[in-house]
């Protein structure tokens, strides 16, 4: 089935270097911002092991979406969705990924699509999340970790959404305490070597960074 262009919409897509990163909390975090003052939906195309990150991206964005249409697709099995999907002999469909992402664009200003895992967590066949990405026509907000490693974690997604040609509207290092060295320098560093805007996001913060809400409305 071909799947035709999508009209370029109001929003981001959160995607992180790694599974665990913290795209949900991060989500959550612009969720809730952003919807004061505006209707947001959130659209978490694929989860697997528990629907909690999605009942959880619902309550932060105040949204009256049903948890189908946040998430149309839940495996059992905590594995990537293609792999999952196998275990439980089900297939995903790209088109009715995309269909029930216009849903949910239809009924707000503003969509926030959280991914699975990092970018090249396979979905179906030879389609991936970055895939996804290009396909929604969505800019790229991408997640963190704070700690070794971030930085060629974190150059590598950037190197790859780029070769996509997909926009990188913001770097989110997030769970940030400050302690050990690799934490203490990764912000600089990754600033050196990004150009989009680097936002650091503290353990346990309650509110997203000024900054990187007034990035994300700006550019999208």
């Amino acid at each position: 089935m071909r799947i035709k262009k999508i009209a370029a919409v109001r929003g981001i897509f959160v995607t992180g270097t790694d599974t665990g990163a913290g795209k949900t909390y991060v989500s959550c975090l612009i969720a809730s911002a952003v919807a004061a003052g505006r209707r947001v939906s959130v659209f978490k195309p694929y989860l697997s092991g528990s629907r909690a990150d999605a009942r959880k991206l619902l309550a932060a964005s105040g949204s009256s979406q049903r948890i189908d249409e946040v998430n149309p697709y839940f495996f059992k099995a905590p594995l990537a969705p293609f792999v999952a999907a196998r275990l439980e002999k089900k297939r995903i469909s790209v088109a009715h990924t995309v269909e029930t992402f216009k849903k949910a664009c239809r009924a707000a200003d503003f969509v926030i699509v959280e991914g699975a895992g990092g970018l090249f967590v396979p979905v179906a066949g030879g389609f991936h999340i970055i895939d996804l990405i290009k396909k929604l026509r969505l800019p790229a907000v991408l997640v963190s970790r704070a700690g070794l490693g971030a930085i060629n974690h974190t150059l590598l997604s950037v190197e790859a959404l780029s070769r996509r040609k997909i926009r990188t509207a913001a770097v989110v290092i997030n769970n940030y305490t400050g302690r050990g060295a690799a934490q203490k320098t990764n912000p600089a560093v990754i600033r050196k070597y990004v150009s989009a805007p680097v936002f650091v996001v503290k353990k346990d913060a309650c509110r997203a960074p000024k900054g990187l809400l007034k990035c994300i409305l700006k550019k999208v």
